[in-house]
């Protein structure tokens, strides 16, 4: 049996810190073997809109770099309710 990409959301409260974080992460591990493949999207929302299109903290930014992640760009968004619907449950 094959096995099926499977898209993955991260949600936190303004999309700037936890859920970009979470996000950064997993599209890291996500490019590597043996995960390459599995995963088919990666995002993540806010559930409020303190921070619509504002860029991630930069102290989330400076850990992910430390981690030797710098290739991550993302604008905070809103969890609209086709995100959840794409995303798998």
């Amino acid at each position: 049996m094959t096995e099926q990409p499977v898209s993955v959301l991260f949600v936190c409260l303004g999309n700037i810190c936890r859920s970009t974080m979470a996000e950064g992460v997993f599209r890291n591990i996500a490019q590597k073997p043996p995960y390459k493949g599995l995963i088919s999207k990666v995002d993540s929302c806010g559930t409020a809109a303190y921070h619509v299109g504002d860029p991630p903290d930069s102290r989330t930014m400076a850990t992910l770099e430390d981690h030797g992640i710098t290739d991550y760009y993302h604008a905070g968004q809103i969890t609209p309710s086709r995100s959840t619907r794409i995303a798998d449950q």
